[in-house]
């Protein structure tokens, strides 16, 4: 009888290690809430616009006005770019981990 249950139990768990199934990872992306670094304080520009007194206006300086103006717009022009260069830096890390 002992004969005929050792050929059967290692047959049995021959079987029974065959037909387990293979288990797959699977890697699953989930977004991890990390703290942002605190911006970079950015100082806003002195514009020059504010240099035109009620004096230029009266006496029709229009020469240093439209001076001052040509050279605030260029001081908003750098501001803006120097904001979205600071901005991007937050989107690229938003990207790499795939939050939105």
């Amino acid at each position: 009888m002992i004969k005929y249950i050792i050929p059967f139990a290692l047959m049995f768990s021959l079987v029974s290690c065959s037909s387990m199934k293979q288990r797959e990872v699977v890697e699953v992306k989930v977004p991890v809430v990390q703290p942002w670094p605190e911006p970079p304080k950015i100082e806003r520009p002195m514009l020059e616009v504010n240099s035109i007194s009620d004096e230029d206006i009266k006496n029709k300086n229009y020469d240093k006005i439209i001076k001052s103006l040509q050279i605030t717009n260029q001081q908003l022009i750098d501001y803006s770019e120097t904001l979205e260069k600071y901005l991007d830096a937050y989107r690229k890390k938003e990207v790499a981990t795939g939050s939105n």
